[in-house]
């Protein structure tokens, strides 16, 4: 018999912020580990992306915590920023009413004297990564030493990025009557050697995959060449234009290529990977989750932490390398009750007898996916084209007749005035030309033309691969600081010292400005207008 969270003897704060969360019903893991941490008990919960652990230990923890005493009562380790920022916000949520207790966030990449102020205030909920952390304990702005309740979330990629010695570190430094609880996809052997040595009689909790929310998601698979993926990849997002996609790659020089790629046929990308400063991180999560960029291309590393509750299609465009990965992929999507899509491409047969191993393993049915027509991408074009102008008719306010009459004197038709106004608003994507992108330098495939018919202005920014700066770092700087569609931004070429990138004509001036005023790579920027010595 399933229970909700009013048979728990929550709080009404905890009730009532769940309500405001828009949760009502506990997942399979909140139901066995919420009512086992609210009697003190230790824990290892083994459970895969998407299953709801992080309520699972927030909620009992801002149960337990002690607002009129000041100091650090709870700490949660997890392996990246992302997730630390994700595991912040539902704590955020649960303490809006609840006074004199504060959550903060530790991470790299964020300048330490501002985290050093957080401290200061209310601060008994310390969420962070082991590196971190471990430099606030050295420096002595946070003290372990009454700790009550202690945390480790994805436990099995914290020991694969290699943190097992911080946080062996970390949980010698704490009490040791303390609670622990240990969250984890996984089970290999590093960490029951955790839950031997620092855990005291620790209840199993296993939430099996069939209970997770990734077998509502329609998943599929498609057996392509190489040669042949980024084709076969433009022609599922021009015939099912996603409003929100997410890719996978299994390096960051791929998420790099694949995101300029995608950038030079019009789609509004962004890549994400651990090269990225936090700041432009943060800025293209931002984007990301606004909408004004529609498909992310990251790393599974990178990817760990983000909650987008509206992601249409997810595509694993690189096979994952461990078989953990495909559910955490595939996670992304499907969630809040939504149903989602998961494409892979698989090229080759070892791949091929990888992913039937994966397809064992989690027991579901993976349909074979098949890829539009030349033909039915372009009536597909078309209609989206028709259905949009259709829709925009509706809401023309202005009287437009004088207009018509005008052209009319001069001896055009009204289909002549239809055909002229089409042919300016809509143009077919090159479908025809797809299947040669890959082997065509981006250079050919851009916009030379637009530059040399004045639509578009080539801009020159003083910072180049001595400097660190990547193609995701400039989209990021021309969407956030510079107000850019990703859609309006054409070709980006980086150079030693300088980085060459075309914008359109109509508004350079105002993305000169802006660029000048922001930061690429924590260095600010100096733009101007690229012009050719002759």
């Amino acid at each position: 018999m399933s229970i909700n969270f009013k048979d728990m003897n929550l709080s009404e704060i905890t009730l009532n912020a769940l309500e405001k969360m828009n949760i009502s019903l506990p997942s399979q893991i909140q139901q066995k580990a919420i009512p086992l941490m609210l009697e003190d008990k230790d824990l290892i919960g083994q459970s895969q992306t998407g299953s709801g652990k992080t309520l699972a230990f927030a909620i009992p923890i801002v149960e337990k915590i002690n607002g009129d005493n000041k100091k650090n009562q709870a700490i949660i380790l997890c392996p990246t920023r992302e997730l630390a920022l994700q595991i912040e916000e539902v704590f955020v949520n649960l303490l809006e009413k609840k006074s004199g207790v504060g959550a903060v966030c530790l991470y790299g990449g964020e300048p330490i004297n501002r985290q050093i102020t957080k401290l200061k205030g209310d601060s008994q909920i310390i969420i962070g990564t082991p590196g971190r952390v471990l430099d606030h304990i050295r420096r002595k702005t946070i003290h372990l030493n009454s700790i009550q309740i202690l945390i480790l979330d994805e436990a099995d990629e914290m020991l694969n990025m290699g943190f097992k010695e911080d946080i062996e570190e970390i949980l010698s430094l704490t009490p040791e009557y303390r609670q622990t609880a240990l969250f984890s996809a996984t089970m290999p052997n590093a960490i029951k050697e955790i839950a031997k040595n620092y855990q005291n009689n620790p209840e199993s909790i296993f939430v099996s995959s069939n209970n997770l929310s990734v077998f509502s998601i329609k998943q599929e698979y498609l057996e392509i060449d190489k040669s042949m993926k980024f084709n076969a990849l433009m022609a599922i997002l021009l015939n099912d234009n996603p409003a929100v996609c997410m890719i996978f790659c299994n390096t960051k020089r791929m998420v790099d290529e694949l995101t300029e790629k995608l950038l030079a046929n019009r789609i509004k990308a962004a890549g994400l990977h651990g090269d990225l400063s936090q700041n432009d991180r943060t800025k293209i999560m931002n984007s990301f989750k606004d909408q004004r960029i529609n498909v992310l291309v990251c790393s599974d590393v990178a990817a760990r932490g983000i909650d987008v509750n509206n992601v249409e299609l997810v595509v694993n465009y690189d096979l994952p390398n461990e078989h953990e990965y495909y559910l955490h992929r595939i996670g992304r999507t499907g969630r809040a009750g939504k149903t989602g899509e998961a494409i892979t491409f698989i090229s080759g047969r070892s791949q091929m007898r990888e992913f039937l191993d994966i397809t064992k393993k989690i027991n579901a049915k993976i349909d074979v996916r098949k890829l539009p027509t030349i033909n039915e991408l372009k009536n597909n074009q078309v209609q989206k084209y028709v259905e949009d102008l259709f829709n925009k008719s509706t809401n023309i306010s202005e009287d437009y007749s004088d207009v018509i009459d005008r052209l009319h004197n001069y001896g055009m038709s009204d289909e002549a005035i239809i055909n002229v106004l089409i042919s300016k608003t809509f143009k077919l994507p090159k479908i025809e030309e797809v299947k040669n992108v890959e082997k065509r330098k981006r250079s050919e495939i851009d916009t030379d033309k637009f530059i040399e018919d004045g639509t578009m202005t080539r801009i020159r920014i003083g910072l180049g691969q001595v400097n660190k700066v990547k193609v995701s770092n400039v989209v990021c700087a021309l969407i956030e600081d510079a107000g850019l569609k990703s859609e309006e931004i054409g070709k980006i070429n980086i150079f030693r010292t300088y980085t060459l990138v075309d914008v359109p004509t109509n508004g350079s001036k105002k993305v000169i400005e802006r660029l000048n005023r922001c930061k690429i790579s924590k260095q600010m920027v100096s733009a101007r207008v690229y012009r050719i010595e002759k």
